[in-house]
């Protein structure tokens, strides 16, 4: 059946400008008998692995008691995670102990962009020295970067960025949600734009040798990407069929009900594109999708370079 992703809680050592859960942050974590019995559920229900997320799960004092047991009920263990916390080696160890095999690790630009961005001075050498203390090891770790207005130009200087190898490097595009929908115009990026730089940067990864199969993007109309639609990867393409919120007692399947297309997307071939998040689409309404097998100018015109 997959993995399914379980949110413990939302409390977190960031404030990210752009946290999809900031209006969730007084919401209570799930206490440990509850998230116990609901590991014990995902084994009944035939899942594969968890990945536990919140918020920062590595703010659990339960964290390594947890992980036991999903190696004891056999389930693959896989955090989401700002990485700070795992720069402490007693931690990381007692994990790896544990079986922890996948981590999805928050990095959204070189140092002082990163650091500005989740609002905490010392950010990014933190969950840098997490990194290289994986070196080595057997988890499969995937960096992401959510793209925004404000590390667009960023973002080629992170593709260069030695923290980056040996891992896969995910860009996903900032929803307007949470904390971003407070300041969507000044976060949420034209998509020609974003498409432009993100494009830029998995070029700078690939010239740099970064293997093309561990580059990913997602949060983009695929009309927008359509050189790197090979590497779109939303969820799913993880493995991960389903979620449960810290404030929810049963599995969901994972949707994009958040994403939507529009009526200049009919007839499109691209049938695996989500189409843009819904609220996106009004912050550039000049922007108009472009269905696979019309013809494409090279280059943006001038109103879709200006922005809304």
């Amino acid at each position: 059946m997959g993995w399914v992703i379980l949110k413990a809680g939302y409390l977190c050592n960031n404030r990210c400008r752009f946290c999809h859960c900031e209006d969730l942050r007084g919401v209570p974590s799930l206490p440990g008998p509850a998230l116990r019995r609901t590991l014990q559920a995902a084994r009944a229900r035939g899942f594969q692995g968890v990945w536990l997320s919140g918020g920062e799960p590595a703010l659990r004092k339960d964290l390594l008691s947890l992980a036991q047991l999903c190696r004891d009920l056999g389930l693959g263990l896989g955090l989401i995670t700002n990485g700070r916390m795992l720069a402490y080696p007693d931690l990381l160890q007692g994990l790896l102990a544990a079986g922890l095999d996948r981590l999805h690790v928050s990095l959204h630009g070189p140092a002082p962009i990163h650091d500005a961005l989740v609002r905490v001075p010392g950010a990014f050498a933190q969950t840098a020295a997490a990194l290289a203390l994986l070196e080595g090891r057997a988890v499969d770790t995937t960096i992401n970067t959510v793209v925004c207005n404000l590390n667009l130009s960023a973002l080629e200087d992170l593709a260069r960025s030695p923290v980056l190898a040996p891992h896969r490097w995910k860009l996903s595009v900032v929803e307007p949600r949470g904390a971003a929908a407070s300041e969507p115009a000044a976060l949420v990026p034209h998509p020609e734009a974003a498409a432009a730089a993100i494009q830029a940067a998995l070029d700078v990864a690939l010239g740099a040798g970064h293997p093309r199969a561990l580059l990913a993007w997602d949060g983009l109309p695929l009309c927008t990407m359509l050189a790197a639609a090979d590497l779109f990867r939303p969820l799913p393409g993880f493995g991960i069929t389903a979620m449960v919120e810290a404030d929810e007692c049963d599995f969901h399947q994972v949707d994009y009900l958040n994403a939507c297309r529009q009526p200049a997307c009919r007839g499109c071939t691209i049938n695996e594109c989500l189409g843009w998040w819904r609220g996106a689409w009004a912050l550039h309404p000049q922007f108009q999708p472009r269905p696979q097998g019309q013809p494409r100018p090279a280059s943006p015109t001038p109103d879709e370079r200006a922005g809304p």
